[in-house]
């Protein structure tokens, strides 16, 4: 299961699905938009995959490092139907993910908000979800995952593997064909209430109190996250009763308040 992809694996992997591969890269999310806005453009569906990179992003430009074979760092382009809908994007990659690893390891698999899918608390797999615009249209989004399947933490960490989970060992060959498949349904849904109803359903951070850091540089602040609205903004209900939608920031959870 330690082989590494080629372009002949992956072609029979993903079949028509229109790819692109580099053992070594800066960025996918980056490989992919000069891609989106190629001549001819990339279509809907077609995806960026690394084996390894020295610039991977997650959310508020913070660092994505792996070493080579242990985890799947792809980025899929696709063409929006509506452009008030991207926020509902970061919620196709997390549900796609949550499907295929809660499939082969249980109800531990569970969403954070935004972004990130964690099994028994420990994070799994960041999702990053770019719009490439020109001008006032949004031309694509730029979907973006990194799913450690067999990094080696050791001891007690915030992060896990695929296979540290589940024991097991894992061909990412096949992980990145059914996460993809996924993406593909979940993708269908964006802008109904199916999708929402599934990401608010798997989301842990909800009936959780938490303690927020707001991306602006505000002061932190604390209460009850009640719900998730249709652009993705957490609910959060203050100790004055307010309840305040919560759009960019880091969101912890007060495990010490049971």
């Amino acid at each position: 299961m330690s082989a590494l992809f080629s372009e002949e694996a992956l072609r029979r992997a993903l079949r028509a699905r229109p790819f692109r591969f580099y053992p070594q890269t800066a960025s996918t999310q980056d490989d992919a938009r000069v891609w989106a806005l190629a001549d001819p453009p990339a279509p809907h569906g077609a995806v960026v995959i690394a084996e390894a990179q020295s610039a991977g992003r997650g959310r508020q430009g913070r660092r994505w490092q792996a070493a080579r074979g242990t985890s799947l760092l792809f980025s899929v382009i696709l063409r929006p139907r509506a452009s008030e809908h991207l926020p509902q994007y970061m919620m196709v990659g997390g549900l796609a993910v949550h499907d295929v690893l809660s499939e082969r390891i249980g109800a531990a698999v569970t969403l954070k908000w935004p972004n990130d899918v964690l099994i028994g608390g420990r994070k799994v797999c960041g999702v990053l979800a770019e719009g490439l615009w020109l001008g006032e249209t949004l031309n694509a989004v730029i979907l973006g995952v990194g799913i450690n399947v067999r990094a080696n933490f050791g001891g007690p960490q915030e992060a896990t593997s695929v296979e540290e989970a589940c024991d097991c060992a894992v061909d990412r060959l096949a992980l990145l064909g059914e996460v993809l498949a996924r993406v593909d349904a979940w993708d269908a849904q964006v802008g109904t209430e199916t999708l929402l109803a599934a990401w608010r359903a798997r989301l842990s951070t909800l009936g959780r109190r938490v303690i927020v850091y707001p991306r602006d540089g505000a002061p932190p602040f604390e209460g009850v996250a009640e719900a998730v609205g249709a652009d993705g903004a957490l609910i959060v209900r203050l100790p004055s009763g307010e309840r305040q939608p919560v759009r960019a920031a880091d969101v912890g959870v007060r495990a010490d308040w049971g």
